[in-house]
Formats: C-alpha cells, sequence, structure tokens
C-alpha cells in the first residue's frame, strides 16, 4: 500500500466516529451527551480492529459509521434528554455581509475559470 492509503487508514480512525457525532448532533435534539462520548470512545476502538484485521477498510467504515449512528439514535430514542437542546445566538458576530462580496466572488470566479482554460487540453 502507499502512504497516502495509509495515511488515509489513520485518519479514518477519529474521523468516522467524529463525523457520526456531528451529523446525528446536526439532525436531532434529543440525544444525550454520553452517547455521543461512546461512539467516540467505541468508535475509535472499532476502526482500529478493522485497521489491524484483514478487512476492506471502505466497507468496514462505512458499516461502523452505520452502526454508530444506529447506536446513538437509539439511545435518544430509549434514553432521551429532558428538553430538546437548543442553541441560544449570542450576536457575538456581525453577520452583515461585505460589500465587494459579489466583486470577489466574480473574480474568483473568474480566476479559476481562467485557470481552467488556460490548462485544459481541449
Amino acid at each position: 500500500t502507499s502512504i497516502f492509503t495509509y495515511l488515509q487508514y489513520m485518519n479514518s480512525l477519529y474521523f468516522i466516529p467524529i463525523f457520526a457525532v456531528v451529523v446525528v448532533g446536526m439532525l436531532t435534539k434529543r440525544v444525550p451527551p454520553f452517547a455521543a462520548n461512546i461512539v467516540l470512545i467505541g468508535g475509535c476502538v472499532l476502526m482500529f480492529i478493522g485497521l489491524v484485521l484483514p478487512f476492506n477498510q471502505f466497507h468496514y467504515a462505512g458499516g461502523v459509521f452505520a452502526l454508530l449512528v444506529v447506536f446513538m439514535l437509539t439511545t435518544g430514542r430509549f434514553s432521551p434528554l429532558a428538553e430538546p437542546r437548543t442553541i441560544e445566538e449570542a450576536h457575538a458576530i456581525d453577520m452583515t455581509p461585505w460589500k465587494y462580496l459579489w466583486w470577489a466572488g466574480g473574480g474568483l470566479l473568474a480566476a479559476v475559470a481562467s485557470i481552467y482554460i488556460s490548462l485544459a487540453k481541449f
């Protein structure tokens, strides 16, 4: 295997559990925090097991991801938070759009298009 493949396997050790927690956290409001903690630790252990055993890594990672999501949703179903999780806006950041947004965006698109046209072999 190449160094790139090895690095992908190493990144999957922690990325798959983190991604499962982020996805479930964004889409649900009653999954308790302890489920996320279990998924982060248990997911890393499961991914390490898959790394040392001769499994197809990509299929294994997808299966672990699905298992972690199902675990979190099941935990949220049988042990939900008493109150739905809410996010309170602190208004700490000024969200006024930048006045040169459209000019800068158009300039970036033009630069990318010109690079593509100059390097593409038509």
